[in-house]
């Protein structure tokens, strides 16, 4: 079974029904059926709202998808049939700004830890990891408020937990004003950029 965790923040819940319910439409139009969803509504940091959902997960595959994203039809067979003997996989997003739509197919076939470390080519909404594995390293660092995913994913390739990569197209990323992702970026950018370079070092000292 995918746990599917739809980590919510509750000031901007309104604003976003409409986009929460073509999230929760496209998961529903899934050809793979065996799927439980869990939405996390709070104020929190994406990470804790994110962890709320892992430590409630019952499948035995992990996947968050925001709640203004959505899922192609077979979005979850692809990856499941993609996962094999792969602690984690990862894949393509397609990006949606109003009515244009871009593929763009990151150089992720054999990504190495050095790699990664020195740029997150990895976009979360694109992976499925093994629930089990990120509950044993505490899933996402709760004292992060930006690129938590980036971190998270260091500390599973730090531990030679590399993912495997399906050449498919399985999320749709929405771009749009609203956006929490957006809006960090443009309003925080030298500070976002700072704790970026600061993860980096981190992890650059076990490359």
């Amino acid at each position: 079974m995918v746990s599917l965790i739809i980590p919510m923040r509750e000031d901007t819940y309104t604003a976003r029904t409409q986009f929460r319910e073509q999230c929760l439409a496209s998961i529903e139009a899934q050809t793979y059926r065996d799927f439980e969803i869990i939405e996390v509504k709070s104020n929190h940091s994406v990470a804790v709202n994110t962890n709320i959902g892992l430590y409630k997960a019952k499948g035995e595959f992990f996947k968050v998808i925001g709640d203004d994203d959505w899922l192609p039809p077979t979005s979850l067979a692809d990856l499941v049939e993609g996962m094999k003997d792969h602690p984690w996989i990862c894949s393509n997003a397609i990006n949606v700004s109003g009515n244009t739509q871009s593929r763009e197919i990151p150089p992720l076939e054999g990504l190495t830890f050095e790699r990664m470390v020195q740029h997150n080519v990895v976009h979360n909404g694109t992976t499925l990891h093994r629930t089990k594995l990120l509950k044993e390293i505490g899933g996402m660092d709760e004292s992060l408020w930006t690129a938590e995913e980036y971190e998270m994913h260091l500390r599973l390739m730090s531990k030679g937990y590399l993912p495997g990569y399906i050449n498919k197209f399985v999320y749709f990323y929405r771009l749009h004003r609203e956006q929490q992702s957006r809006q960090l970026r443009i309003k925080n950018k030298p500070k976002r950029d700072e704790e970026i370079r600061r993860i980096q070092a981190l992890y650059s000292n076990e490359v």
